[in-house]
């Protein structure tokens, strides 16, 4: 066995990113991208699931009250409803936009 003596360094703004701007900073580069390439599946599919990242723990309390994560059921339920309308690039982020959209449905 080879044992590799190893250093990982996290850098701020990266993967681990633990300021709380990490779903805000993800969802401007994701915006930018849409402008870029309008209709891009990958984009629309990401940016659903942004949306989903930002939404809190009361999601229908929020809906029914217009609450701080209605904003974000909203835009991730649109999102998740234009990828699935594409039928166009991945499959699989075809069929899970569709089960997004149908779960946020049923929950609210």
């Amino acid at each position: 066995q080879t044992l590799v003596d190893l250093t990982v360094q996290e850098f701020a703004g990266g993967y681990q990113d633990r300021s709380g701007q990490k779903s805000e900073r993800y969802m401007g580069w994701l915006l930018k991208d849409l402008e870029e390439m309008p209709d891009d599946p990958r984009t629309i599919y990401y940016l659903g699931h942004a949306n989903l990242d930002m939404i809190g723990p009361n999601a229908a309390r929020d809906v029914q009250t217009n609450g701080p994560g209605a904003k974000h059921v909203h835009e991730a339920l649109r999102y998740f409803k234009w990828r699935a309308s594409l039928r166009w690039g991945y499959h699989e982020e075809r069929w899970f936009a569709m089960l997004k959209a149908g779960e946020i449905c049923e929950s609210g």
